[in-house]
């Protein structure tokens, strides 16, 4: 196994606000099938130094069920206060950010960045819209993906169209 220690002076941020007491702290690798596992976690307090256990693969089987020697760790939260897992990032003050055996690292932030989401109700017809949100892949056929299969025709202001049934698309 291995350890990581997140002091509570680091204040953790789960989107604009602070870990709240409740929210869980996980270090996840992927087994044989590439299915996301836990091999550690730890309960937030807010008051005292939270110290994670870490395990890592045994050899003595034949799946895969810990860490890797040099795997990169992987954490993820669960916010008590949504009830919903966010991935999270994290920096080092010591230690490295990968499974060692009886490895120590402790943490200089960890954070949450949670996305932002905002929908777009429209009536029958043509509509026009805007949104305050900065798309990660901006990519048009990215954007509307989800919904491509009830999309007619996209038009920019500058006259560009997307138009998945033809897959034409003069916007990017």
């Amino acid at each position: 196994s291995s350890t990581i220690i997140v002091p509570t002076s680091i204040n953790p941020m789960l989107g604009d606000r602070p870990f709240a007491s409740g929210d869980a702290i996980g270090l996840f690798y992927q087994n044989d099938d590439n299915e996301w596992q836990c091999a550690g976690y730890g309960i937030w307090n807010g008051t005292t130094n939270l110290g994670i256990t870490v395990w890592g693969d045994n050899p003595d089987t034949p799946i895969k069920d810990g860490f890797a020697n040099r795997e990169t760790y992987t954490f993820k939260v669960w916010d008590a206060v949504l009830g919903q897992e966010w991935n999270a990032r994290a920096t080092y003050q010591t230690g490295e950010s990968f499974y060692s055996v009886n490895g120590i690292s402790f943490l200089a932030s960890l954070n949450v960045d949670i996305p932002a989401e905002q929908n777009i109700f429209l009536s029958s017809g043509w509509n026009i819209i805007s949104s305050y949100i900065e798309p990660e892949n901006a990519a048009i056929p990215n954007i509307f993906e989800n919904i491509v299969s009830n999309v007619k025709i996209v038009k920019n202001g500058a006259g560009q169209m997307y138009d998945p049934a033809f897959n034409i698309n003069t916007i990017g």
